[in-house]
Formats: C-alpha cells, structure tokens, sequence
C-alpha cells in the first residue's frame, strides 16, 4: 500500500499523515489526507518494522500548515524552531476529528477494552501498538550499550544494562516500560542476524491505542466556542475532555497523549513478534463532540468548587503535608516512573497557587534526591512544571493515598496516632 495514494473521503472523519524523506542535502515533506477506512486498512496490515518508525498520524486540523509532526530517519522531532515542526504548537490547531488513546497499564486487556466500548456504543478502532510484548522478551544492541557507557560490555555491570534498557536513570519515562523486579538478563551475546544482541526476559508489557471517531470535529463549530479562547485554555478545555471521557469509560489512559497536536505512529509491529499483533474494530456511533463538551465544562465547575473548598478550610493546611511526609517515607523513590510522576502532580493539584506550594514542591523534590542514581533536575522540574491544574492528566491526592496505600500506609492509622500525639 503506497501512502502516495491515498484520496479523502468526504463522508469520513479526515486525518492527517505526516513523513519526511530524507535526500541529499535536503528533507522532502509530503502531507496526505487520510480517513477511517485508511486507517482501517493500515490496522488490517501494519508495517513490520524492528524500529518504532515510519508515517505518523495526527487527528489535529492545523489549517492547512504541514509539519504537524515528521518523521525522519526513524525519529520525532517534537521542538526545533529551524525545523518546519515548530508549527506543532496549541496555536496552530483549529480543531480535532479523533480521540487517540494509549493503554498501558497491564490490566486492562483487549477483551475489556472492547467490552468498554461497545457498551459505550461508540466507533473506534483498536489496535496493538509496537511496544506490545506479551512474551515479556526484549533485545538490545551490544554496541548502543557499549557505545552509552564508553565501556566494553564485560566492564557494563547488570544494574547499568537494566539502567540503559529502561532510561530510568534519567526518570525520562523512556525505553522498556517494564517493573524493575521483574527484568533479568538472560543472554549478553544472542546473535539477531548480523546484530549482538543482550536478551532480556521482563514481565509481559501489553500496549493497546484506541481510535474513537467524532461525528464532527470538536472545536470547528461555535458550540466549543474556541474562537474566544487562547492556545492556553483550548489546551486545557480538550484535555479535561479527552481525560474525562476516558473515566467515563473506566480505561485507564496515558495523559501524555493529551495534548492538542498529538501525533501517534501508525499501526506497526516488530517482526519478532507478528503473530502478537492485534486489532478490532467498534461498529457504533461516532461520538458527539457536545458529549465531550459537556463533560469539560463539569470538570471546570469540579475544579473550581475544589480550590474554593480549599481555600476555605479552617484546619491547618501543613497538617497535610505532614501526613504527606510521613506516606512518602513508605514509598521509595525508586517507584516506577508513573507512580513517580503521579505523586508529584498529586501534590502539586493539592498544594497549587496556595502558600505552601514551594514547601510541598521542596518536600517532594527532597524526597526524590533520595535515590540519587534515578533522580534528575530537569526531569523533576518538567515534571512539576506539566502538574498544571487541568493540564497533568486529572491527577488528585486519590491517586496518591492509593499509591502510598498500596506500600503499605494506612491513612486511619496515621491519623489515630496523630490525634495522641496531639493528647500527650
């Protein structure tokens, strides 16, 4: 299938692929309208590839500007002002025809997944993603690792080839996603063709994108009203949409892909594992933007009867954190990734524009130095910095009592001793 030709359909929702090909001395662009039905027959036949690469999708309207987002040589460049994907900002988008869901939690399961959306009623398309890997085996070159650390592969000790697989030494969130406890090296000299290979065995990683198309773009009609918005709050009307529905569903969504000029890759698989692949479609009703909507303007209203219940409290707020600090001295901050990002934009959701924002950020940055192998300034401070009200996904203190309880805090204990050291 040549991405050349594929032709717009007017009766379907449009999409927008974007890819380079590099020449000599120059990049060609090249922007092709693509619909449900291409991208059903992309899930029906999706490229086999060892690197996660190739045409990317984008459901943002950008009025026409190319460069969305582009691939070249295998990978997405997301801010170079030299570059013509500096056009992938809030601004630029006019309206989205598509919400694009990455599960990622090992939970939930394609049969859930439909199951979920099918009661729903809604049209979607479900597909594996690359990273999908329920044998629970990945393969890394010798040379990336030796060329990382300098080093040849006898003096790379286990700890760092585990560091270097995961990038956890850098709290990135990037490479194998997987639970640290559950990775060990079975082989450092597997022969992949002409490639060294160190095999990994982990825990099975299941990795599922959901399509659901809108029955008309959300943000192209008055209802949405975004032409009285700025970038800044289009930003955060679509994410309090995008993240509510996806708790409407009960699935369990990745909050990064919530921003308005996401871009995903199209259906790929490894070719080690083929016959792991899987999608299916949904055949119900597009989904009514108004519904989204709906639930954006609810979440606005939650949120500000949230701080002004905040701000009207009469008990001490630093007993807050004090409690906090004593449920991070149970959770190491080793944690996984997403607990660690959790945590942090739970406190900050709590502690926002209050006066105690700067000790509760001091408190969890504190709390991080102590795993000074994984800790990074400059992750921590993007980290905070995205905990915006409305912007980090929807993140409470729910989700960090539930986080702290399961390492074993409990909330009425913590308060029952509270309550005598008070008495004594």
């Amino acid at each position: 299938m040549s991405i050349n030709t594929f032709a717009p359909q007017s009766a379907c929702p449009k999409f927008f692929i974007i890819y380079s090909r590099s020449g000599i001395g120059h990049v060609e662009y090249y922007q092709n309208i693509v619909t449900e039905d291409v991208l059903r027959d992309f899930a029906a036949q999706p490229r086999v590839s060892p690197r996660k690469d190739g045409p990317v999708a984008c459901c943002a309207d950008l009025d026409g500007k190319p460069g969305v987002v582009f691939v070249e040589d295998g990978t997405i460049f997301g801010r170079r002002e030299d570059r013509i994907v500096a056009r992938r900002l809030n601004k630029n988008v006019k309206s989205i025809t598509a919400l694009v869901y990455d599960v990622e939690n090992n939970r939930q399961k394609m049969p859930d997944l439909l199951d979920k959306l099918e009661t729903a009623g809604v049209k979607a398309l479900v597909t594996t993603t690359h990273s999908h890997n329920p044998a629970g085996v990945t393969f890394i070159r010798v040379k990336a690792v030796e060329g990382f650390y300098g080093r040849r592969l006898d003096d790379v000790s286990q700890a760092e080839i585990i560091a270097f697989a995961t990038n956890k030494e850098m709290k990135g969130g990037g490479g194998l996603k997987a639970d640290l406890s559950t990775i060990a090296i079975v082989s450092r000299d597997r022969m992949l063709g002409d490639e060294v290979c160190i095999e990994l065995k982990h825990e099975p990683l299941y990795r599922y994108r959901i399509i659901i198309f809108l029955s008309s773009p959300f943000g192209a009609d008055g209802v949405t009203n975004w032409q009285h918005m700025d970038a800044q709050q289009r930003s955060i009307r679509w994410r309090r949409a995008y993240l509510g529905y996806a708790q409407e569903l009960e699935i369990e969504i990745d909050p990064a892909c919530s921003d308005l000029p996401h871009a995903s890759y199209l259906p790929s698989v490894h070719p080690d594992r083929r016959h792991t692949y899987e999608w299916r479609y949904v055949d119900g009703a597009a989904l009514d933007p108004a519904k989204l909507l709906l639930i954006a303007a609810t979440a606005e209203v939650l949120e500000e009867k949230r701080r002004e219940a905040f701000s009207a409290r009469n008990l001490n707020p630093g007993a807050g954190l004090d409690e906090i600090r004593a449920a991070l001295n149970v959770i190491p901050a080793s944690c996984d990734y997403r607990e660690w990002r959790t945590i942090i934009w739970a406190v900050k959701s709590a502690f926002e524009e209050t006066d105690l924002e700067d000790e509760a950020r001091d408190l969890i940055e504190a709390w991080s130095q102590t795993d000074p192998q994984l800790y990074s300034a400059a992750a921590f401070d993007r980290v905070w910095a995205d905990g915006r009200a409305g912007i980090s996904g929807g993140v409470t203190m729910g989700s960090f009592w539930h986080i702290a309880r399961e390492y074993g805090f409990d909330r009425a204990v913590f308060d029952r001793l509270s309550i005598l050291s008070n008495l004594i």
